[in-house]
Formats: structure tokens, sequence, C-alpha cells
């Protein structure tokens, strides 16, 4: 019997906990499009290029005499993305610290994604403020832990 990863029905719960856990913030699966009007987002599956962060990173172990399923933790790289107009840096952290608590509040509400994993959490977190002719951009890119066995495909 084939088996198939826990990672694509993960990320897929995650945007769903988080479209609700955030009404009013646009919840992107994968990337945001550069240049977006947007004054707040978060992205699941956050594909950092210029740092090396995948939008996934897996770990899998083969677990009992079988070998399967395989037992799996990854973290799935997301981001909280806060502008604002006016160059007010304390405002934009503050509002970003609100999201990510948000953020940790639903993964605390349903530590399990929807069952698509055993338990799921925010890990590290990197936070920094850019600059350009829009304005400040806070980011806080995040890792959501995983912890989960291969499903069986049906």
């Amino acid at each position: 019997m084939p088996w198939v990863s826990a990672v694509p029905s993960a990320v897929t719960n995650l945007v769903a906990a988080l479209n609700s856990a955030l009404p009013g913030v646009t919840v992107a699966d994968g990337p945001v499009v550069t240049g977006a009007s947007r004054d707040e987002a978060v992205t699941v599956g956050f594909d950092d290029q210029a740092s090396g962060t995948p939008a996934v990173s897996v770990t899998q172990t083969l677990d009992g005499a079988t070998g399967h399923p395989q037992r799996q933790s990854f973290d799935i790289h997301c981001a909280v993305l806060v502008r604002s107009a006016t160059n007010d840096t304390a405002a934009a952290r503050s509002r970003a610290g609100d999201l990510l608590a948000k953020v940790a509040s639903a993964l605390e509400t349903d530590q399990t994604l929807g069952g698509a994993v055993m338990a799921a959490s925010c890990g590290d977190a990197t936070w920094s403020a850019t600059a350009d002719q829009r304005g400040v951009l806070l980011a806080v890119t995040f890792a959501v832990s995983c912890d989960a066995f291969e499903k069986e495909s049906s």
C-alpha cells in the first residue's frame, strides 16, 4: 500500500485555520505577489530564496520493523508581513506581534491541524524591518513545527 506525506494536508489545514483566526487579514498559501497592495498578510509556505529557507523542510525516519509508515518532523515556514505607510515601525512591530499571537492561539486551539499531524506549534522566529518608498515593512518569519506519520493513500 502506498504512503503519502502529511505535508500537503498540514499546509492546507494550516491555511484554513489561519483564515478563520485572522478575519480581514490576507492569508496566502505560498508567497505574496511582489508589489501587491496589502498592509497585512500572513504567508504559509514562505520560501525565502535570499536566505535559502524552503517553504517546508522535512526530516523522515523509519518507524517500526516494516519501516512504514515513516515518521515525519517538518517545519512549515511562514511569515507575518505588516506595512506602515507612515513609517511607524513601533506600530508595525506591535501589530505583527498581535498577528503572531493569533497564529499561536489558532495552533493551540487545534494542535493536530484537523488531524493532519500529531502535534503542531509555533517554532523559531526572526523579526526584521526594512524601509522603502512605500513605508516600513515589518516581517516576522517563523516556523510551524509539526510531528506526523505518513498516511496510507486512498
